[in-house]
């Protein structure tokens, strides 16, 4: 999102893959639903559309697990990208001081161990109040762990630890006069009173209708009626300074639309999407406007509901016109004018080539914990005598061939001369 406080558009692209963004082609994040129960939920790079970048995979608890007097856990959110920042991290640092492989295993581990310390969070349902509740350990950490937010008064994971609180509730949403049921909205605000009110600016103007509490904004909702999902990063940035709070907000609001009982039909029903392919206008004469390539048309002048579709369409056209060149190109060389075949073909040599042996490459160690280091210098020099002796091999035989084909070449001659 180019801004602090987007909305993204929810679309069902194929069975089990969810996509929320600007269009289902160009998705901002991508959920992706499995058997085993789990989630696996990647996100798009905003500048470049091919870039996707996996950011979590989440195992859902079983469900009896929710029930008292269990502990509650939902899911487990520690983002990838945290993790690999840390290996990598300790990997340089290990690198730098040239230790021991076991010593750089220690220290990755060590480093992962602090990075979800630092970034992990739980989701939990709460049996007592019937919410969902977030704990996410960098909830009030700047400048310091406020004691006024709200903790879980039943969970134990979750003792002395600030939630977030996530509720399922489609109330508010339908005229009082309206006796139809309405689509559930996921909410995920800030109980924390106290804090949102020295925060929050007096000059803002609430233009959300979802129901929320009397104090702030939700720091982030999907709308089941709507299939849309707002987030608010600045606010979600101020309760939690953390570069990953926004994607664990995220994955929780995604974890509770697959694992409630009453967002998970839902998402099942949606129906999928499927892309649509520009038709050109009709003429006044018949046909269409723009002229048929490769039994496709493309237009200039049809309307698209946003850039990425007309982006699409060119694409398409362009490479539509190319194959159409192509086969003309084709079609030419394989017939003249009188329509029998041009002898302007001429015959393409082909050249054998023998494979050849990277010793940088097979000096090294492929896989394991010594991935990249060095052969002992025993092994390197068995297989340098390996590929120079094959190389000779070869070269010594192209030399029998070369001269057995001479003197096959010479006899014929000789025994085809009319001078005998």
């Amino acid at each position: 999102m180019s801004s602090l406080t987007g909305s993204l558009t929810g679309s069902r692209t194929s069975d089990a893959v969810f996509t929320f963004g600007s269009t289902p082609s160009l998705p901002f994040y991508t959920l992706e639903t499995f058997d085993t129960g789990e989630l696996s939920i990647s996100r798009t790079h905003p500048r470049k559309p091919t870039k996707t970048v996996p950011i979590l995979l989440l195992p859902l608890e079983p469900i009896e697990r929710r029930q008292p007097p269990n502990d509650g856990l939902v899911t487990y959110i520690f983002p990838k990208l945290a993790a690999m920042l840390a290996i990598d991290q300790s990997t340089a640092l290990a690198a730098k001081h040239r230790l021991a492989p076991s010593e750089r295993e220690e220290m990755q581990s060590d480093a992962v161990e602090r990075a979800a310390a630092q970034e992990a969070c739980h989701l939990i349902w709460n049996e007592r109040c019937r919410r969902y509740e977030l704990a996410h350990p960098a909830i009030g950490r700047d400048p310091e762990k406020s004691p006024h937010f709200a903790t879980s008064p039943t969970s134990p994971i979750l003792a002395e630890q600030p939630v977030l609180h996530i509720t399922v509730t489609s109330d508010g949403l339908r005229s009082p006069l309206s006796t139809t049921s309405a689509p559930p909205v996921i909410l995920v605000t800030n109980p924390n009173s106290s804090v949102s009110a020295q925060s929050s600016s007096p000059a803002e103007i609430r233009m959300s209708t979802l129901p929320v509490s009397d104090t702030e904004e939700p720091l982030a909702s999907l709308d089941f009626e709507t299939m849309t999902m707002h987030i608010s990063a600045s606010q979600i940035l101020r309760v939690a300074p953390s570069l990953y709070a926004v994607d664990s907000v995220v994955a929780a609001i995604l974890a509770v639309a697959v694992a409630d009982e009453t967002t998970n039909p839902i998402m099942a029903g949606m129906e999928l999407w499927t892309p649509r392919t520009p038709r050109a206008p009709a003429s006044v004469f018949g046909g269409s406007v723009a002229g048929s390539i490769g039994g496709k048309s493309y237009t200039g002048s049809v309307l698209y509901a946003t850039i990425a579709e007309r982006e699409e369409a060119e694409e398409e056209a362009k490479l539509m016109r190319q194959l159409h060149k192509d086969d003309t190109k084709n079609k030419a060389d394989k017939s003249s004018f009188w329509g029998k075949k041009s002898k302007s073909n001429k015959k393409k040599t082909r050249k054998v080539v023998v494979s050849e042996f990277d010793l940088e490459k097979y000096g090294h160690y492929q896989a394991g914990s010594r991935e990249g280091e060095e052969l002992p210098g025993v092994a390197r020099g068995i297989l340098e005598f390996m590929f120079v002796g094959l190389k000779f091999v070869v070269w010594l035989l192209s030399l029998l061939v070369r001269m057995f084909a001479w003197l096959t070449v010479g006899i014929t001659r000789c025994l085809t001369s009319e001078r005998l």
